[in-house]
């Protein structure tokens, strides 16, 4: 029984790390935002860098992997 849950419990846990990655990215994105919505003439490159780091190719295989 232990050898069946265990290989679960793993992948539980590595959904759990990547769910606080994906948190993690979607609050620096949002500070990004906000941070350009107060400031009309802040640098847009920032804010398309910032989406294309967070949701780079990996990033995007893994979401879709969920």
């Amino acid at each position: 029984m232990n050898n069946e849950i265990a290989p679960v419990l793993d992948m539980l846990e590595e959904l759990k790390q990547e769910c606080k990655v994906i948190s993690k990215a979607q609050e620096e994105l949002r500070i990004t935002l906000a941070e350009q919505l107060s400031c009309p003439r802040a640098d847009s490159i920032k804010t398309q860098e910032t989406v294309q780091i967070h949701l780079s190719k990996e990033t995007q295989a893994k979401i879709k992997g969920l």
